[in-house]
């Protein structure tokens, strides 16, 4: 095998895949037969010396170095201490007199106990009996004797990290128990050890005792039993005081196995009656604070591991509260009897210090009561009792404090939305009228802290309160609705209370429109309108339509809605009140007439339009022209624009409107003085009366105003509404998007030469690399519109003037990008020839300006010579050309812009010498290359050289031998060609050039004719050198995707190499090299390409041999690695999917041994699962007609073991690809090969039913771990059912696998039987398929109604066409018995519900 099959992890393991290399090359050459690939693999073995040195080495340095993250630093020093005879101990009784010792001779002995201890643990020289519990008894007597005498020492052995370190070790090793253990905890009273480290912990510390805590406290809890609870529970105290100082990202996952571990041994303990009072009440007593305190430390973390936590405190809060059950005649639904002291206790907490702690924690103690008193079904609400108890035992009194404090209403937001996840609010209910009065009181505290908000947080968790209280009460907060509207108009969308009020208009609009009361939104938004009015009336338009209420997303939502939820009986009653509303604005104007239009043009382009209005439009009209000419205040004068816009949506609905002042508008058009807004308008409306007169009155000054945006000006964001522009700088943008989009063909149609000239102009301009980016934005966005592409006069006006704007340099980069941004088709044949030579003349300026610009221009040339080669050909030579290039300066640009120009100008040099033969003057050329100076001329002389080597070898002109050196010289070029890939800085460096050099080799071996010498000696240095690339790569030398090209290329010198080798070692060696490139770069379809097209220039007997060596590395006990053996299953796969002509008995014969050897094999190797069933899936697709009788079971019986439980601890493979290819691999045999199905259909049905069952998903999210692990033992190693489970798309393809069993089609057999048949026949498995159907249904039944897991919903829905085939297939005799005998009643509500909607879809004959 080569390098690249052999996996590369570290230096021993790269040192020994070396040698496997070897051996493996050796192995299937011995049995190819071949002497050169035989020298191959000695020569592979040849470096075996200095890399087994080298990797020695890194070994040594690694070990060193490590500094393994679950050692502490402590262990790290103690792991090298001296052994005991540097103590003078050497016998177990002075060991055990020293350590028994009091405190007073501890200053006689020969150094400190901690260090005696390492000593006597890492000593084996010394024997000591029952060395780890005499070890675990000394160190925890130390620990506790430390907390029980006065800290007259600097660190009390309690704190002092290295005695915890020591006691994880002893733990943790395998000469410990669990009787040992037991048997020390007895002597050892550890719980007053947790409360003697609780108030002085520190986190360092903790990093060591949590995991000795983790071993030690369950055995504790469970000694005691449960006799002794308060101990247990004032130790959960004492942990519960350390969890703020420890509670650091590093200890949440260690903190949540010791909560989980000690909570597995004390919940039992509560099972007693008497415990769980008592833990109820110590709780609320002594721990409801520091655990308040310990949640809140996590509340403000996302993470998982932080979540995992906060569920593992939840447990201890919850168990604490549920209390013991209720029996007898009062047992009944009912909260714990803790509430009643529990909500005392809380509201005590918030009037003093602990209030912040204790805000955060409120939801969750809500959650934990009800839970604990509700836990039959998450689904159903809690009865009533329990609603009502939870509100007037927790929540009234609870609300009642926190509505007195000023910083609560985050909490109470998230106590209003813990209610809507326990569904204890119900409306309708009994208890209405006490959770309306709840509401009022949310809603008036919400409404109080808006109204005082500076806080942009604040005002947030406002507009978030207002959403959960409409989506609880809508009735009581539609009255607000207007102040609520009002005070999210200020809001930008940079502040952070922009989601929360967009959120809350957007569920207005929805919930209104689907209740049928738009008509009385509208007047809420009036209301809203009018109270922004009150509060400023200078540029209200700018602001509402910046805001949540009438943004560009909500003035959307509006339209829909307005068009979708509005009955014609209430379309005319809107349009009278609104226009009612703008009528009492009138007379005088006030900037509420503005908004009343705005209305008005919302009801105009969703509603059909009334008489009236057409009257309205006049007038204000008349009164804003009359303003704007006498210069009045812009709030009077912006009621012209008002008007306007009204006007243009009534024309553009064909309403009768009243005639435009068209000299007026004009005028107008051309002051200076006219607002933004109002000259926008007043464009829009003439080209709208164009639209429907088909004149355009003259605009003079129009290119002028659209020019001022490339004048200089700073162009401002915009948000694409007119109304409320306000910022001359966005003018520019407003009327470039006018013209270029929807009144384009206006203006193509109507305007004259001269203003369309000067468009064009601005067109070509706001190209340019200086144009501002949202012009040019709208310019590139109507040169990709099929609409604006087809406007005649428009294309004529930016055509005609582009050969002049080439030859100018200020214009000629928009020229180019206007050029490349087009069509080809939109240029034509004889503009091309016009253009094309001032084009390429820009690819011979000496000093490029943007080097950008110069690889649009080469890929514009480049596609012009594609499509018009005569009339796109260039003026000069391409010896002229490269002369160019070779001494273009490259220094001012970065790598990156130099290798997109290199790679641009290569492409157009194959496009020249493919579509312009009378370019190309091939000694001219190379006088030009050979001249090249080093540096970026050499780069380009070699990459040309390349391109035309490459199209020699693809054209094969009469002067392409004489690029081909003779063949000894070819040879070293070939080895001086790979000789830098063993240089790994190189080629992270140059792999480009590297690429390149190894194309010109390739290109050479082609054109080359094999002859004597053969170049058999320089293959096994290419192999050599193909190892060190790809070990390179994978070791993490060499960046993957840089290298990708290079390895293709040395695919493609490999291929080269072929017809000058033995014939015998040609594919061979090919197929290994690919397995180890694929090995290395898992996703690169061009070896896959290079591959099959030599496989189908295989004779058969170089099919057969090739197909025999390689298969044959994948017999039992191969010396290959699993990602050797993927790889290799690849390589095979296309090999036997794209066998030519004649090979299909060689291919079926390995194909029968190969299914014998993956039965083997996988068991041992999981991880090559994917690559097996894909290999599979491609053969039974592509070559099912080779497939004999006895292929198919051993072919099913392999799917079975894929898909069956796990016989391998679990691998990372990709559950979904092995799914769906088992899926595929089914479905393609039944559809080709039903002849050879039906006698397996048995098997068939076994697979279908493993294949439901593995579609299951846990019924809940937090499921135990011991149930976690049973159900995975019954699972595929590749399938992670909670982490993972499978998705729609995986039904989708059981459900098209079981739709192909009731399926008509034609079989693939091999010719001998077809052609015993006169006619075409065509196959169905309907018949025997009806005896074996309804277990196939009774499989997807049970897996649905699993005890802990269940198929999804959505799932189900995608199953459903698929299980309808089956039902339509089964018998009813099979039906009836499988439904009384074979489930029980939850398995038959399924089915019937299932039978019932077949026969509801099924067709009947009408």
């Amino acid at each position: 095998m080569p390098r690249a099959i052999v996996g590369s992890g570290g230096g021993g393991t790269a040192t020994r895949g070396v040698a496997c290399i070897g051996r493996a090359i050796e192995g299937i050459i011995a049995r190819a037969g071949t002497a050169a690939w035989r020298r191959a693999g000695a020569s592979v073995r040849s470096n075996m010396v200095t890399e087994r040195q080298t990797a020695r080495l890194e070994k040594t340095k690694l070990a060193r170095d490590r500094n393994p993250p679950c050692c502490s630093p402590t262990l790290r020093r103690w792991s090298m201490a001296p052994g005991l005879a540097a103590w003078g101990i050497t016998t177990s009784e002075q060991l055990i007199q020293l350590l028994k010792q009091n405190k007073k001779g501890e200053n006689t002995l020969p150094g400190s106990k901690i260090q005696i201890l390492q000593s006597a643990w890492a000593d084996d020289h010394v024997y000591v009996p029952k060395k780890a519990e005499l070890l675990l008894d000394c160190a925890l007597e130390l620990v506790l004797a430390s907390t029980r005498t006065p800290h007259s020492e600097s660190t009390p052995k309690f704190l002092d990290s290295a005695y915890w370190a020591f006691l994880g070790t002893l733990l943790a090793s395998a000469h410990l128990d669990e009787e040992h253990l037991h048997s020390a905890v007895a002597k050892h009273n550890v719980f007053a050890l947790v409360a003697a480290l609780g108030p002085r912990i520190s986190s360092d510390l903790w990093h060591d005792v949590c995991p000795v805590l983790t071993v030690v406290l369950p055995v504790a809890i469970r000694r005691i039993g449960a006799g002794q609870v308060d101990t247990v529970n004032a130790c959960f105290r004492d942990l519960l005081q350390a969890m703020p100082t420890v509670s650091e990202p590093r200890h949440w996952p260690a903190t949540r196995r010791l909560w989980d571990a000690i909570c597995m041994r004390w919940s039992p303990l509560l099972e007693l009656g008497a415990n769980a009072k008592k833990t109820a009440r110590f709780f609320v007593a002594e721990s409801l604070l520091p655990w308040a305190h310990a949640f809140a430390a996590l509340a403000d973390h996302d993470s998982d591991e932080a979540s995992a936590l906060r569920d593992a405190l939840g447990v201890v809060a919850a168990r604490s509260l549920s209390g013991a059950p209720a029996l007898g005649a009062q047992a009944g639904p009912t909260l714990p009897e803790s509430v009643e002291s529990l909500v005392p206790a809380v509201t005590e907490a918030l009037t003093g210090p602990d209030a912040p702690a204790m805000l955060p924690a409120i939801p969750a103690l809500l959650e934990y009561l009800v839970e604990s008193a509700h836990r039959r079904n998450s689904v159903q609400a809690p009865p009533l009792p329990i609603r009502q108890q939870a509100l007037d035992r927790f929540l009234a009194p609870i609300c009642t404090s926190l509505l007195a404090r000023p910083d609560s209403l985050t909490v109470l937001w998230h106590l209003v939305q813990q209610i809507e996840r326990l569904r204890l609010y119900q409306p309708g209910g009994d208890d209405h009228d006490a959770w309306l009065a709840l509401w009022t009181r949310l809603q008036s505290h919400t409404l109080s802290v808006l109204d005082t908000a500076s806080e942009a947080e604040t005002r947030r968790v406002c507009f978030d309160m207002s959403t959960s209280l409409w989506h609880r009460e809508a009735d009581l907060v539609r009255p607000a609705l207007p102040y609520i509207l009002a005070r999210a108009v200020p809001l930008r969308d940079d502040d952070v209370a922009w989601p929360a009020a967009l959120a809350f208009v957007h569920t207005l609009l929805h919930d209104m429109a689907q209740e049928r009361r738009m008509p009385e939104l509208l007047s809420i938004l009036r209301a809203t309108m009018a109270r922004v009015c009150d509060t400023g009336p200078e540029d209200v338009g700018a602001r509402l339509v910046h805001s949540p209420v009438l943004c560009t997303p909500t003035t959307l939502l509006w339209r829909k809605q307005l068009t979708q939820h509005v009955s014609a009986a209430q379309s005319e009653p809107m349009w009278h009140d609104a226009l009612a509303d703008a009528q009492r604005h009138m007379s005088p104007p006030t900037p509420q007439l503005a908004c009343a239009l705005h209305v008005l043009l919302l009801l105009a382009q969703t509603r059909p339009i009334v008489a009236e209005v057409a009257h309205l439009v006049a007038t204000c009209l008349d009164l804003g022209v009359e303003a704007c000419v006498r210069g009045q205040a812009p709030t009077q004068q912006r009621l012209l624009a008002g008007a306007l816009r009204l006007h243009t949506a009534l024309t553009v609905q064909g309403a009768s409107v009243p005639p435009l002042p068209l000299d007026a508008l004009c005028r107008l058009l051309g002051t200076d003085s006219t607002l933004p807004e109002v000259r926008v308008e007043v464009v829009r409306a003439l080209c709208c009366h164009a639209e429907r007169t088909q004149t355009l009155p003259p605009m003079p000054k129009l290119p002028d105003l659209v020019r001022a945006g490339l004048e200089g000006h700073t162009v401002e964001p915009w948000d694409g509404q007119v109304w409320g522009l306000t910022a001359h700088a966005q003018e520019p943008v407003a009327l470039w998007r006018l013209l270029t989009t929807r009144w384009a063909p206006v203006v193509d149609a109507h305007a004259p030469e001269t203003l369309l000239n000067d468009l064009a102009v601005i067109f070509t301009a706001t190209l340019a690399p200086s144009a501002p980016s949202l012009l040019a934005k709208l310019s590139v966005q109507a040169l990709h519109d099929a609409h604006f592409l087809e406007l005649p006069r428009w294309r004529h006006a930016l055509m005609a003037p582009l050969a002049a704007a080439l030859d100018v340099s200020s214009t000629a980069p928009s020229a180019v990008r206007l050029l490349a941004c087009v069509p080809t088709e939109y240029v034509g044949r004889d503009a091309v020839h016009a253009i094309a030579p001032g084009l390429w003349r820009l690819t011979r300026r000496a000093t490029p300006d943007l080097i950008g610009t110069d690889a649009a221009l080469l890929r514009l040339l480049r596609r012009w010579l594609h499509a018009y080669a005569p009339a796109a050909a260039p003026p000069f030579s391409l010896a002229a050309y490269l002369d160019t290039l070779v001494q273009w300066p490259s220094l001012p640009h970065s790598v990156s812009e130099r290798a997109a120009f290199l790679t641009s100008s290569m492409q157009l040099v194959d496009a020249l010498l493919s579509h312009a033969p009378a370019a190309v003057c091939v000694p001219d050329v190379l006088a030009v290359l050979q001249r090249a100076l080093a540096g970026w001329g050499a780069t380009v002389a070699l990459h040309a050289r390349s391109q035309l080597l490459r199209w020699a070898a693809a054209t094969h002109p009469p002067w392409a031998t004489e690029l081909v050196p003779e063949t000894t010289a070819l040879g070293e070029a070939v080895e001086q060609a790979v000789a830098p890939l063993t240089h790994s800085a190189r080629v992270a460096t140059d792999a480009g050039n590297l690429a390149c050099t190894l194309d010109v080799v390739a290109a050479q071996l082609e054109l080359r004719a094999p002859s004597a010498p053969s170049l058999e000696p320089v293959l096994p240095c290419v192999l050599t050198r193909l190892e060190s690339l790809t070990f390179a790569v994978r070791a993490g030398e060499i960046p993957a995707a840089p290298t990708r090209p290079l390895a293709t290329s040395l695919l493609q010198v490999l291929v080269a190499l072929g017809p000058h080798v033995a014939p015998a070692s040609r594919y061979v060696g090919l197929g290994v090299a690919l397995a180890q490139l694929l090995r290395t770069f898992p996703t690169n379809d061009h070896f896959s390409a290079i591959w099959v097209a030599q496989v189908a220039r295989m004779n058969p007997d170089d099919y057969e041999r090739t197909l025999h060596a390689l298969s044959s590395a994948l017999e039992p006990g191969t010396a290959c690695k699993p990602p050797e053996c993927a790889a290799l299953l690849q390589v095979l796969s296309l090999l036997l999917q794209h066998g030519a002509p004649g090979t299909g008995r060689p291919a079926r014969m390995h194909f029968s041994a190969l299914l014998v050897r993956l039965a083997v094999l996988l068991p041992d190797m999981p991880t090559i699962t994917l690559a097996a069933v894909q290999l599979l899936e491609h053969v039974c697709q592509n070559r099912a007609r080779m497939l004999r009788a006895p292929d198919v079971p051993r072919l099913l019986a392999l799917l079975g073991q894929v898909v069956g439980a796990r016989s391998s601890p679990p691998s990372a493979a990709d559950a979904s690809a092995i799914y769906q290819s088992v899926c595929a691999t089914l479905r393609a045999l039944v559809r080709q090969r039903k002849d050879l199905v039906r006698p397996c259909l048995p098997h068939l049905t076994d697979l279908i039913a493993r294949l439901c069952l593995l579609l299951s998903s846990f019924v809940r999210a937090h499921t135990g771990e011991a149930l976690v692990r049973e159900i995975a033992a019954a699972l595929p190693a590749w399938l992670d059912v909670a982490a993972a489970p499978l998705t729609s798309s995986e039904a989708r393809a059981l459900a098209r696998l079981l739709s192909e069993l009731g399926a008509k089609t034609s079989t693939a057999a091999p010719a001998a039987k077809r052609a015993r048949l006169s006619h075409a026949t065509t196959e169905s498995l309907r018949k025997p398929l009806s005896k074996y159907a309804v277990y196939m249904l009774l499989a997807y039944v049970r897996s649905a109604t699993m005890p802990y897991t269940t198929i999804a919903a959505a799932l189900r829905t995608e199953l459903q066409p698929g299980l309808f085939v089956l039902c339509d297939v089964c018998g009813e005799h099979e039906r009836d018995a499988a439904l009384k005998h074979a489930l029980d009643a939850s398995g038959q509500v399924v089915f019937q519900a299932l039978w019932a909607d077949w026969e509801r879809q099924r067709y009947k004959g009408t």
